[in-house]
Order: C-alpha cells, then sequence, then structure tokens
C-alpha cells in the first residue's frame, strides 16, 4: 500500500440466523406437541397462536384444582342475578392468575360470546367470587364458565407464547461501523448473546449482552441494531406482557477493504 493511500475503511458484513428462545418463568409442553383436539381439552379453546410465535402451555400447578376451590360457585348465582346474567347464554374464557400470597390478581375474559356489556358483568362477578389460596409460586389456571339453564364451569391450563421479531430483516442484515478499524475485521465466526426485553407494545425496553465481547464498538452496534427491532409481544394467555428473550446472532465476519485515493 503505498504512503499516500488514505487510511483504510473496514466494512463487516453480518450474516445473521437469528435464534430466538423465550424465557419464561414456568415452561410446560409444546403446544405444537398436541393435536387439535388434545389442545382444546388442556387449553379450552381452539384459538391458535400469532404465526411465528412459539407457545407453551403452563406445568404449574402440577394438578388442576377444581373449580369450587376457585371460585365461590355457591354465590356465584347471586353475582350471575345481580349482572343480570340469571337468563343469558353463552361462553366465557377467563384467564386467572395467583401471586406468591395467594392473593387473586388477575380475572380476565379472553374468549367470550357473549355481548360486551354481558361479558364485562360476567368478569366482574368471576373477580367477585374468586378465592384466595395457599402461598406459593406465582401461578394460573384458565376458567371456561357456560351460561345457561345450568351453569356449568371447567378448569385448564394457561399458554405463554415467546415474543418474536416483526421482521428479520432478511437472512442478511449489514452493519457498517466507520469507527471499526481494519485490525477487528478477519474471517472467522463468531456467536454472542444479548438477552432482549419486549415490552408489551413490541418495542424492544433492553438488550444486554451476555459475557464480553473483544471488540466494545461492534457490541455497541449490535446493541443499537436490536434495539431498533419491532417485535410481536410475549403473550401470558392472549395478553400482551413484558417477557424477556434471547437473541443469539451468528455473526460472520469477512474482510472487504476500501482504498480511498
Amino acid at each position: 500500500m503505498s504512503s499516500s493511500t488514505k487510511p483504510i475503511r473496514a466494512l463487516l458484513a453480518l450474516n445473521a440466523l437469528l435464534l430466538l428462545a423465550a424465557c419464561t418463568s414456568h415452561r410446560g409442553p409444546a403446544v405444537a406437541n398436541l393435536d387439535s383436539r388434545k389442545r382444546e381439552e388442556v387449553l379450552l379453546s381452539n384459538w391458535k397462536p400469532p404465526t411465528g410465535q412459539k407457545c407453551t402451555i403452563a406445568a404449574v400447578p402440577l394438578v388442576l384444582p377444581a373449580v369450587e376451590s376457585l371460585l365461590d360457585t355457591a354465590t356465584m348465582p347471586i353475582y350471575l342475578a345481580q349482572g343480570g346474567l340469571a337468563d343469558a347464554s353463552g361462553s366465557t374464557l377467563f384467564s386467572i392468575k395467583f401471586d406468591s400470597s395467594g392473593r387473586p390478581t388477575r380475572a380476565r375474559a379472553i374468549e367470550s360470546t357473549l355481548t360486551d356489556q354481558a361479558r364485562d358483568n360476567l368478569q366482574l362477578a368471576v373477580a367477585t367470587a374468586l378465592q384466595s389460596q395457599p402461598p406459593g409460586d406465582d401461578w394460573g389456571v384458565r376458567v371456561r364458565i357456560d351460561l345457561g339453564p345450568a351453569v356449568r364451569y371447567r378448569v385448564g391450563r394457561g399458554e405463554v407464547c415467546a415474543p418474536a421479531p416483526i421482521e428479520v430483516l432478511g437472512d442478511r442484515a449489514t452493519l457498517a461501523p466507520a469507527h471499526l478499524d481494519d485490525r477487528v475485521v478477519d474471517r472467522r465466526v463468531q456467536v454472542i448473546r444479548f438477552n432482549v426485553l419486549v415490552g408489551a407494545d413490541g418495542t424492544v425496553l433492553d438488550a444486554k449482552l451476555v459475557g464480553s465481547m473483544e471488540n466494545s464498538a461492534l457490541a455497541d452496534d449490535m446493541q443499537r441494531f436490536l434495539m431498533s427491532e419491532r417485535w410481536k409481544p410475549g403473550l401470558d394467555d392472549r395478553i400482551p406482557v413484558t417477557m424477556s428473550a434471547v437473541r443469539t446472532p451468528r455473526l460472520t465476519t469477512e474482510t472487504r477493504i476500501i482504498r480511498v485515493p
């Protein structure tokens, strides 16, 4: 290289194979392993997860409780009458959650054939009838209520769907940080790992490198790249929640020299 040649700029072409794993507090069998009939029996619904999102069935509690231990079913007819539901017919599926103290923290209708007003009135009745549980881990179940001449209650398991990027930006994502010098550019493959926190609206709230990288500038650029992504948020019984995921780009680094006269 002649002395008149200006300094070399190195461009990094990053071929990203984006592998995703969701971090959830309780893992159960993969939904994909169940046929449609078994899935409906376990989850009390034939709802299908969004394309691209991997879902698991909650493994806690190990044994599903009787509905009478969850709801004051003896008093439910009074609450139904107060909500104008004594003669109503239709079905509603609820997501029920309890915290570690056993206190109810969620009674949310996630599927219903009732009118909006009737659904809301039933949701209020369920929230009122919920009974505290023994302390332990956070946990939850589903309760399906079929209104009619004889009210029917069923208990099923919850479902958690991992967040997933809306667009992976194709198979190739190219970064060209101008501040990187040519010493970091060689022919090698490096696998790095980021913990990504995805908000309930699908925005990336944080992206933290697991471990360390020799080149901190590249780590900073990768972090900014991940922070700009849009995701399908994680779903806890179909309800968007903030959830963490693991982003593992496989970075193929190759030298491409540009000489500026």
